[in-house]
């Protein structure tokens, strides 16, 4: 049966080399609080950045533009689909 190693940043277990889990057998990481920890810290340093100076301009160098988080939530794609299906009739199950 393969292993799973559940990689939890600042949890109980300690950070691990990647070649140790191989040895061990470990065949799926996930890593299920990652992006959140990420994301956490970049909105708790933009918030500081405009509580100290009122605006986010000073920050804006290292935010992602606008049309690169467009381009990676895929609405284009979204905006697609919703034209496909808006004109079909909506049907509920017996």
């Amino acid at each position: 049966m393969p292993l799973l190693f559940n990689w939890v940043e600042s949890g109980k277990t300690p950070p691990v080399p990647l070649e140790w889990l191989k040895e061990l057998g470990v065949r799926l990481i996930i890593f299920s609080v990652s992006a959140l920890l990420a994301a956490t810290f970049s909105v708790r340093e933009v918030l500081a950045k405009i509580k100290t100076d009122g605006t986010p301009i000073q920050a804006m160098g290292w935010l992602l533009p606008l049309g690169g988080f467009i381009d990676f939530i895929e609405l284009p794609e979204i905006h697609k689909l919703e034209e496909r299906f808006s004109h079909e009739e909506v049907r509920t199950p017996p």
